[in-house]
């Protein structure tokens, strides 16, 4: 499947504002234990691989602001990096660890 074919799909899941959005279409391509392993920058004392700048990223970005008109770049950041940080703590997500 091309980039093209994955943002179509990503718009098609759809909510009724951008973080709901973010939400559902990180649920549904990441387990909670794969989200528990990133976040948005990659920086950090956890070693957690960063999801910004991959072609997920892109992916995911295109499709929920070709789903949300009002949706904007920063907004995207911010739902996905709260995604992301709570992953660990909800089901399937292995808990937080120490450094």
């Amino acid at each position: 499947m091309d980039l093209c074919q994955q943002v179509l799909q990503i718009s098609r899941i759809g909510r009724r504002n951008t973080k709901d959005c973010v939400h559902k279409v990180l649920d549904r391509l990441f387990t909670n234990s794969l989200m528990a392993k990133f976040n948005l920058k990659g920086k950090g004392k956890r070693g957690k691989r960063p999801l910004e700048g991959s072609k997920v990223y892109i992916a995911i970005q295109d499709g929920i602001m070709k789903f949300d008109s009002t949706a904007t770049e920063d907004c995207i950041k911010v739902n996905v990096s709260e995604h992301l940080k709570h992953a660990p703590q909800r089901l399937g997500g292995g808990g937080f660890t120490t450094p």
